[in-house]
Protein backbone atom coordinates (compact mmCIF):
# COMPACT_ATOMS: atom_id res chain seq x y z
CA UNK A 1 0.00 0.00 0.00
CA UNK A 2 2.83 2.83 1.01
CA UNK A 3 4.41 1.60 -2.31
CA UNK A 4 0.86 2.57 -4.18
CA UNK A 5 0.44 5.94 -2.36
CA UNK A 6 4.39 6.79 -3.06
CA UNK A 7 3.97 5.68 -6.84
CA UNK A 8 0.50 7.95 -6.92
CA UNK A 9 1.95 10.84 -5.34
CA UNK A 10 4.83 10.57 -7.58
CA UNK A 11 3.22 10.66 -10.44
CA UNK A 12 1.22 13.74 -9.43
CA UNK A 13 4.02 15.92 -9.26
CA UNK A 14 5.66 14.83 -12.08
CA UNK A 15 2.44 15.57 -14.18
CA UNK A 16 1.64 19.19 -12.04
CA UNK A 17 3.87 20.64 -14.80
CA UNK A 18 1.74 19.41 -17.88
CA UNK A 19 -1.35 21.07 -16.89
CA UNK A 20 -2.84 23.31 -19.09
CA UNK A 21 -4.32 26.25 -18.02
CA UNK A 22 -8.32 26.28 -18.45
CA UNK A 23 -10.94 28.60 -17.00
CA UNK A 24 -12.98 25.57 -15.09
CA UNK A 25 -9.68 25.26 -13.12
CA UNK A 26 -7.13 22.06 -12.94
CA UNK A 27 -8.53 18.84 -12.17
CA UNK A 28 -7.16 15.14 -12.66
CA UNK A 29 -8.90 13.87 -15.80
CA UNK A 30 -10.25 16.98 -17.72
CA UNK A 31 -11.88 17.51 -21.39
CA UNK A 32 -13.30 21.18 -21.80
CA UNK A 33 -13.95 23.08 -24.71
CA UNK A 34 -13.75 27.19 -24.56
CA UNK A 35 -14.49 29.93 -26.45
CA UNK A 36 -12.01 32.56 -27.26
CA UNK A 37 -13.48 35.04 -29.37
CA UNK A 38 -16.04 34.90 -32.54
CA UNK A 39 -17.33 37.15 -35.00
CA UNK A 40 -20.90 37.49 -37.66
CA UNK A 41 -18.77 36.09 -40.25
CA UNK A 42 -20.68 32.90 -41.24
CA UNK A 43 -18.08 29.83 -40.98
CA UNK A 44 -17.86 27.44 -43.48
CA UNK A 45 -14.83 25.85 -42.71
CA UNK A 46 -12.94 24.51 -39.65
CA UNK A 47 -9.08 24.08 -38.80
CA UNK A 48 -7.57 22.62 -36.05
CA UNK A 49 -3.68 22.63 -34.66
CA UNK A 50 -2.66 20.91 -31.37
CA UNK A 51 0.44 20.94 -28.89
CA UNK A 52 0.97 18.12 -26.72
CA UNK A 53 2.71 17.66 -23.46
CA UNK A 54 3.80 14.05 -21.70
CA UNK A 55 4.63 14.61 -18.25
CA UNK A 56 5.42 18.38 -18.43
CA UNK A 57 8.97 17.18 -19.55
CA UNK A 58 8.61 17.21 -23.43
CA UNK A 59 6.16 19.25 -25.29
CA UNK A 60 5.72 19.94 -28.88
CA UNK A 61 2.81 21.23 -32.02
CA UNK A 62 2.00 24.23 -33.18
CA UNK A 63 -1.67 25.19 -31.89
CA UNK A 64 -1.36 28.78 -33.23
CA UNK A 65 -4.16 30.58 -34.58
CA UNK A 66 -2.20 30.65 -37.95
CA UNK A 67 -1.46 26.83 -38.14
CA UNK A 68 -5.01 25.96 -37.32
CA UNK A 69 -5.77 29.03 -40.05
CA UNK A 70 -3.62 26.64 -42.68
CA UNK A 71 -5.02 23.49 -41.52
CA UNK A 72 -8.59 24.29 -42.47
CA UNK A 73 -7.46 26.55 -45.58
CA UNK A 74 -9.41 29.77 -44.36
CA UNK A 75 -8.65 32.97 -45.22
CA UNK A 76 -11.43 34.95 -42.85
CA UNK A 77 -11.81 33.78 -39.04
CA UNK A 78 -15.10 33.63 -38.21
CA UNK A 79 -14.22 32.11 -34.52
CA UNK A 80 -11.32 31.02 -32.32
CA UNK A 81 -11.76 28.23 -29.20
CA UNK A 82 -9.71 26.56 -27.45
CA UNK A 83 -9.53 22.11 -26.94
CA UNK A 84 -7.87 21.26 -23.53
CA UNK A 85 -7.99 17.56 -23.11
CA UNK A 86 -6.11 16.28 -20.12
CA UNK A 87 -5.41 12.69 -18.67
CA UNK A 88 -3.15 12.99 -15.48
CA UNK A 89 0.15 12.76 -17.73
CA UNK A 90 -0.68 13.59 -20.78
CA UNK A 91 -2.37 16.99 -22.10
CA UNK A 92 -3.51 18.43 -25.63
CA UNK A 93 -4.57 21.67 -26.23
CA UNK A 94 -5.87 22.55 -29.76
CA UNK A 95 -6.98 25.49 -31.15
CA UNK A 96 -10.24 25.26 -33.38
CA UNK A 97 -10.81 27.93 -35.92
CA UNK A 98 -13.69 28.30 -38.00
CA UNK A 99 -14.47 30.65 -41.13
CA UNK A 100 -14.09 30.95 -44.77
Amino acid sequence: MKKLLCALALAGALSGCAVPESSVGYSIIKETNEPITATSLRATKTGRACARNLLGIISDGDMSIKAAMKNGGINQVSSVDKEVRYYLIFSRVCTVVRGQ
